[in-house]
């Protein structure tokens, strides 16, 4: 749906009074509308000023087939009496403004030019925008209950939302020089020490203010929660490898280290309550994506499209087959 929606925001747009001309040409017939060529290269042209437009090669039957699939959804809503009010379209400006946190109406005209945009276009998308959303909306239902969601959850868990083991971590780290023997061996005899006095009773968080070269010295030695994979392999290895609750020196590249660890928590799964509505969101816009390209497929097949141009014609032709296809 997002795809779709964005391929709109480009390829529609405001147009100007077609008809005039006798002899604009006809590409495409829709039921009892047309698209002409003067009208279709209109939009091309608004098109290719677009950031995100697709490759130029592919930019005029993307933009016709979009122009097609808006003119089925009009005459879909006008069969079903579904319109969209002027009202609607100004709230749906308003959060495209607070969206990007445009306030200033002159930064909005910059940022909307940036876009190859104006008012009135942006007006012109977000009437066929929202008349889709309604058409679909009444058209492709999404019925989702909390037992399929939990069904996917099931399913997706241990892939989506595992969560590593946790502890709370306090260091002692004494610094050496890694390319100086004597001063690997002194760093050695200085957290000796320093163990020895836990061992003997003494305050880790006093300890470490006093013993300390690590940035967590003025913090008692706290790290906070650490998860599997965070540090590197010889602490994760240390903290994660044993129960204790507090490490035997742990030789790093540069230093000596001694970990207390406490608060402990096993591996698992964020609860189906934390992400059930983040699931809800990712499965219905999944469904909704596979139910719109289905629904507009048949509204395809029940229609009269025929496009004149041959080479648009073939391409298009190719693109309904990719899609059957998929």
């Amino acid at each position: 749906m997002k795809k779709t929606v964005l391929l709109a925001a480009f390829a529609l747009g405001s147009l100007p009074a077609f008809g005039a001309d006798p002899v604009d040409r006809v590409v495409a017939r829709v039921n009892d509308g047309i698209v002409t060529e003067s009208e279709l290269d209109f939009r091309v042209e608004r098109a290719r000023k677009d950031p995100q437009a697709p490759d130029p090669s592919k930019l005029k039957i993307v933009v016709l087939e979009q122009m097609i699939r808006q003119k089925l959804i009009d005459d879909k809503a006008s069969l079903l009496g579904i319109s969209v009010l002027p009202e609607e379209i100004d709230e749906a400006v308003t959060r495209v403004k607070a969206q990007y946190g445009l306030t200033d109406d002159a930064q909005f005209d910059q940022a909307l030019a940036g876009n190859g945009m104006d008012r009135a276009a942006l007006r012109a998308q977000l009437h066929e925008s929202l008349l889709m959303n309604k058409v679909l909306g009444r058209e492709v239902p999404i019925n989702l209950n909390d037992d399929a969601i939990r069904s996917e959850y099931e399913r997706v868990k241990a892939e989506r939302y595992a969560t590593p083991e946790k502890a709370r971590v306090s260091e002692i780290l004494v610094r050496f020089d890694p390319r100086d023997a004597a001063s690997k061996e002194a760093a050695r005899t200085k957290i000796d020490e320093a163990l020895a006095r836990l061992k003997g009773g003494a305050s880790f968080a006093e300890t470490a203010g006093a013993v300390s070269e690590g940035p967590a010295r003025d913090r008692g030695g706290d790290l906070g929660i650490v998860a599997r994979g965070d540090l590197t392999a010889a602490l994760d290895e240390a903290i994660f490898g044993t129960t204790a609750a507090l490490t035997e020196p742990v030789e790093l590249k540069d230093g000596w280290a001694i970990l207390s660890i406490a608060d402990r928590q096993k591996a698992g799964h964020r609860p189906f309550d934390d992400v059930k509505e983040e699931l809800r969101k990712r499965m219905s816009e999944e469904i909704y994506d596979k139910k719109f390209g289905d629904y507009l497929t048949e509204l395809r097949k029940a229609s009269f499209v025929k496009i004149f141009d041959k080479d648009l014609a073939a391409q298009d032709e190719a693109a309904q087959k990719a899609q059957q296809g998929s």
